[in-house]
């Protein structure tokens, strides 16, 4: 048994942490281009269609708040077969989102020198991977603390932002709204959609959260809210800053905008805020996505070794060493573009997999089956939220 050591704050810090990264920082710079100002709509209605994976993923883990409950609550429901591909799936879309965030740390170094390349990048990237790795390996409680300092420093990084920039915007640059019509306004939709990824991975952890029927959906809402605030306020402001030829494209929007409405020392601030947005998500990436193959490992999916928990540092230290092993695999060998594709495309395979779950086990009628929070709406909103995910897998395919 892990230890039961976050609380509702560490369950925010992860949860925030993990949703804070390159879809605020670079992603609206480049769905710009596809549908101009309309893009602050689509990361609110993407939000909206992330509710139904929020939703079930809270009943299913307070329902059964162990490691790797994402895949934990899937096996129990559907079976073996579909445990271990929810399983997988999850392992490998936080630990792709993880790497992301390692490479986001390894690029800002070209801020510093333009002598970097590619390969200084991947070996940053590489480096940030095994001092958060061993961060992890020393215990939970020293990973939520460390994610607590940097989440509060980030928020208010981005909260100072918003502050100061927010007096520069132009009312004129928001027209016309829509600049590429329904189709394009859908497409970025679902790609800003994976900006929201990493909130639902903090229920493979609810093993080691107290009380979790509580402090899990306490921390995730609170989370989920504050973040939505956050990316459609900083959208927003960055539109209303920067002329449209600017941030057509841009790959440093935040920053862009922060140094024409205040000025060079606000573009700094902005770069640490990003550094510390990375190191919050690939922190809490390795701490999600390592739950994984300890809980698979407990029912005998994977080897009986990916389960050993240190008896000194209460940590699966074999799961969390097999992960960062992964991770830097990836940094080091899948291009960016490849990397964020198949990570979306997991993502949306395991939220499918849980609205279904949902479905399945409250028909189920079993006795031992007793959320403290329970998806509304159901079979109605499960149902057409597996359909939404299947439309946005066959998109991105």
């Amino acid at each position: 048994m892990l230890s039961r050591s976050l609380g509702a704050f560490a369950v925010f810090s992860l949860a925030a942490g993990a949703m804070i990264s390159s879809g605020l920082f670079v992603l609206p710079g480049l769905v710009f281009k596809l549908s101009g100002p309309s893009i602050v709509l689509a990361y609110l209605v993407a939000g909206v269609l992330y509710l139904p994976a929020l939703f079930a993923q809270l009943e299913l883990s307070t329902a059964m708040p162990r490691a790797g409950a994402s895949y934990f609550s899937v096996e129990r429901s559907l079976g073996a077969y579909m445990g271990t591909v929810a399983g997988l799936a999850n392992w490998l879309a936080v630990s792709l989102k993880a790497a992301f965030a390692f490479v986001g740390i390894g690029s800002l170094a070209l801020l510093v020198s333009s002598e970097y390349g590619n390969s200084e990048v991947r070996i940053l990237a590489i480096a940030s991977c095994l001092l958060f790795t061993v961060v992890n390996v020393v215990s939970v409680e020293s990973t939520g603390k460390l994610q607590n300092v940097l989440v509060i420093a980030l928020l208010a990084l981005l909260a100072s932002f918003i502050a100061f920039a927010a007096p520069a915007t132009e009312p004129s640059r928001y027209k016309p709204f829509f600049t590429g019509g329904a189709a394009n306004f859908f497409t970025v939709v679902g790609m800003v959609f994976v900006s929201f990824g990493g909130l639902v991975k903090v229920v493979d952890v609810a093993e080691e959260v107290h009380n979790p029927k509580r402090n899990l959906p306490l921390g995730m809402f609170s989370a989920f809210s504050v973040v939505m605030v956050i990316y459609v306020s900083a959208v927003a402001i960055t539109i209303g800053v920067v002329p449209a030829s600017v941030l057509d494209g841009s790959l440093t929007p935040l920053a862009t905008a922060a140094k024409m409405a205040v000025g060079q020392w606000a573009m700094i601030a902005v770069a640490a805020a990003a550094f510390l947005a990375y190191a919050t998500t690939g922190n809490a990436g390795i701490l999600a996505a390592s739950r994984s193959p300890t809980a698979m490992s407990r029912d005998g999916l994977l080897p009986e070794i990916f389960s050993y928990v240190s008896q000194r540092l209460k940590t699966p230290i074999v799961s969390i060493a097999a992960t960062s092993t992964i991770v830097c695999f990836i940094i080091g060998f899948l291009d960016v573009e490849s990397l964020v594709k198949i990570a979306s495309t997991m993502l949306l395979v395991s939220f499918l997999l849980a609205n279904v779950s949902v479905i399945v086990m409250r028909k189920s009628l079993l006795q031992s089956y007793r959320p403290t929070f329970k998806m509304p709406l159901v079979p109605v909103l499960p149902a057409i939220a597996v359909a939404v995910y299947l439309f946005l897998i066959v998109e991105m395919v």
